[in-house]
């Protein structure tokens, strides 16, 4: 087994670590992951976060018959008892995660077709405007009329038509509230409806 291998390895083994804090991990049979980055992590049958683990560019020295995993004033020791199984990845990708159909795309669509989605003659245009309930999605401020809205990637329901009446409230001034997304609920639009609230339709196509 080299330093520089990637591994995953099925063992009976027991762990130590010291650092920020001490911690120890009891011997029973866990997967230790290693990274071509320098990462180690130790994982148990359940929880998607790892036992414990030292991340990329950690120094890692492995013996017989245990894994020391030095980091700046971090160690991790690795305490391997037997073996059960190890498997060595040749050909691991690296892709990244293509992110889409976001609530910022919507946000963007909104933008570059204001004067289609508000009246009047656009003046100002604010992505997430500061209030004391939170940020807004969009604040748009017409020659007519000052619009707070809050985008949803899904189907607009009850919550969001909640959500935007405490920005309201907190923005103390006249606006109109609007829900924006690709469909809306039938509850959330009798909601609207009977409340003032804008519904926008807007999608991602």
């Amino acid at each position: 087994m080299k330093n520089s291998e990637s591994f995953l390895m099925f063992a009976d083994c027991s762990a130590v670590y010291d650092g920020r804090a001490r911690s120890t991990l009891a011997r029973g049979n866990y997967l230790i992951i290693k990274k071509t980055d320098g990462s180690i992590s130790i994982h148990g049958s359940t929880l998607i976060t790892p036992r414990n683990y030292m991340g990329a560019g950690t120094n890692i020295v492995i013996a017989p018959d245990n894994i020391i995993a030095n980091r700046k004033s971090e160690k991790l020791i690795i305490t391997i008892y037997d073996i059960l199984e190890c498997y060595y990845p040749y050909d691991w990708s690296d892709s990244k995660i293509e992110i889409s159909r976001t609530e910022a795309e919507l946000v963007d669509k909104l933008i570059a077709g204001a004067s289609t989605y508000f009246d009047g003659t656009i003046e100002l245009i604010e992505r997430e405007y500061r209030t004391d309930a939170g940020p807004i999605d969009l604040f748009v401020k017409t020659s007519t009329n000052t619009y707070l809205v809050e985008a949803k990637r899904a189907r607009i329901t009850l919550n969001a038509c909640y959500q935007i009446r405490r920005y309201m409230d907190a923005y103390g001034l006249d606006a109109i509230p609007c829900v924006a997304g690709p469909g809306i609920s039938d509850n959330a639009k009798k909601h609207c409806d009977s409340n003032s609230i804008l519904y926008i339709s807007v999608d991602f196509d």
